[in-house]
């Protein structure tokens, strides 16, 4: 996707759950090739998702994207990216969790992994009542049967709303020796190109009228 370092604002350090994740985040960076993640733990409060978005972005080196433990703290970084002038997700793609309703009510609406919920749900008893547990051993239930084979879920897909790419979208500033260019110098994205020649063209017919 073209990002070189991503941060994360985890749970509480101190729960077990918490320190699966972390592991399992800072080997999915470490495979991918990128930096060492930034992780901020957090207790899952909007007021904390604020302060672990400001954090890493006043960092030296700032990330190019953060990974959010619930869709709230999710939904706060949006006001915390605005107060340090960074657009979302232009200047810091935001990845939320849960995709629950919040996540495309707000605007931009927010990208984040789809999981199928009443699946998970429904692993942890079958309809014979047999007890689903971690152990691949065969178990039985209060009904005596056998305990039936083990369900594969499909992993979360993840659902991009926003453009997370930083090498896709590049900001329009001004025109500079007839072509379009972003504020760095560089050409300008094929959207931004599209709509400015649309632009351009609408003006000349304007002052011709």
């Amino acid at each position: 996707m073209g990002h070189r370092s991503i941060a994360r604002a985890a749970g509480l350090a101190r729960l077990a759950h918490t320190a699966v994740r972390d592991a399992a985040f800072d080997g999915a960076c470490h495979d991918a090739g990128l930096s060492r993640p930034t992780v901020v733990h957090t207790d899952h409060t909007g007021e904390e998702g604020a302060r672990a978005t400001r954090k890493p972005l006043i960092a030296p080196e700032r990330p190019t994207a953060v990974v959010y433990g619930n869709d709230i703290m999710a939904v706060a970084a949006l006001p915390a990216a605005q107060e340090l002038s960074l657009a979302v997700p232009r200047d810091l793609p935001v990845v939320a969790r849960d995709d629950s309703p919040v996540t495309q009510v707000v605007r931009p609406q927010l990208t984040a992994p789809t999981r199928d919920i009443a699946a998970y749900g429904a692993r942890g008893r079958d309809p014979a009542g047999t007890d689903r547990r971690r152990c691949g051993r065969e178990r039985t239930g209060y009904s005596g049967r056998p305990r039936a084979a083990r369900q594969h879920l499909p992993p979360a897909a993840l659902t991009a709303r926003t453009f997370t790419d930083p090498r896709r979208h590049r900001p329009f500033t001004g025109w500079t020796a007839g072509k379009p260019k972003d504020r760095h110098g560089r050409r300008a994205c094929r959207p931004c190109r599209s709509w400015l020649v649309k632009r351009a063209r609408g003006l000349q017919l304007s002052r011709r009228s």
